[in-house]
């Protein structure tokens, strides 16, 4: 039949923009750009397979539905590039996860934001067990998944810290760095007039970067280790998984799905 007279690459236009917003390199363009692309596609096999999870069946004739996007399980903030979702959901309470210390988390984390605005720490919260953020998938610990499921809820995410919190006499000097955990749970709270969507982590500690840039520490999956922090669900970066180390003894590293190397700054909390 020959070439075709005409084709067109609109369809391609919300995909080549979501990749430009991710390539952030600048001494690496290339890499950088067939990094992402690889996480993105890793992210949309993660898609499909949350999508088809929560596929429902229908008990008088056996057939499947695929849920509504108004289905009261998945709560939405946002709109567009900024539409941030969470599934699984159900209305709880910061006292119901009292093993977790999460209501003074919570209050931590308002502090941190907005800390010249005083604000009643409400007891109501969404909670979900999945997140949607930026055509990207993550679970949570308490997201009940089959036992040969792959590990979702490692992550690396990018948060402030002091660099001198540990010398009284210094003063505050605050940059970002990158912290590894486990994504414990995702809600919703809401501060005065502010409503965001959180994320409860255990941050793993005393962790080191090598030669090349890869992070590695002593903490495995669901060891119980590190500290939980609260935090926006948009700082988290991105997947990342553990490999034990060959050499030592328990020691295991951390390389992240994206990851350019060289670029891993290690932050630290106090």
């Amino acid at each position: 039949m020959g070439p075709l007279r005409a084709y067109s690459a609109r369809c391609m236009e919300r995909t080549v923009g979501l990749l430009g917003r991710r390539i952030k390199s600048k001494s690496a363009i290339a890499q950088n750009a067939q990094n992402q692309m690889v996480m993105l596609a890793a992210y949309r096999d993660l898609e499909k397979i949350d999508l088809a999870a929560m596929t429902m069946t229908n008990e008088d004739n056996g057939s499947e539905s695929s849920q509504a996007l108004n289905d009261d399980r998945i709560f939405q903030l946002g709109n567009g590039s900024n539409e941030i979702q969470i599934f699984n959901v159900h209305q709880s309470l910061l006292d119901s996860y009292d093993c977790w210390n999460l209501k003074n988390l919570v209050h931590k984390y308002w502090t941190r934001k907005y800390a010249h605005e005083q604000g009643h720490i409400i007891d109501e919260i969404i909670v979900g067990t999945v997140l949607h953020i930026q055509g990207n998938i993550f679970s949570s610990e308490i997201n009940k998944e089959p036992k040969n499921a792959r590990i979702r809820n490692f992550v690396q995410l990018l948060l402030v810290y002091d660099v001198y919190a540990r010398q009284s006499f210094h003063a505050a000097q605050l940059e970002w760095g990158s912290f590894h955990g486990e994504l414990l749970t995702f809600f919703t709270h809401k501060y005065n007039d502010y409503k965001h969507i959180l994320c409860l982590v255990r941050i793993y500690t005393n962790l080191q970067a090598n030669e090349a840039g890869v992070a590695y520490g002593t903490q495995s999956h669901q060891s119980h280790n590190g500290r939980l922090y609260v935090t926006h669900v948009q700082d988290i970066e991105g997947h990342y998984t553990y490999i034990p180390s060959a050499e030592h003894n328990g020691r295991y590293y951390y390389p992240i799905v994206g990851f350019v190397p060289n670029e891993l700054k290690l932050g630290k909390l106090i």
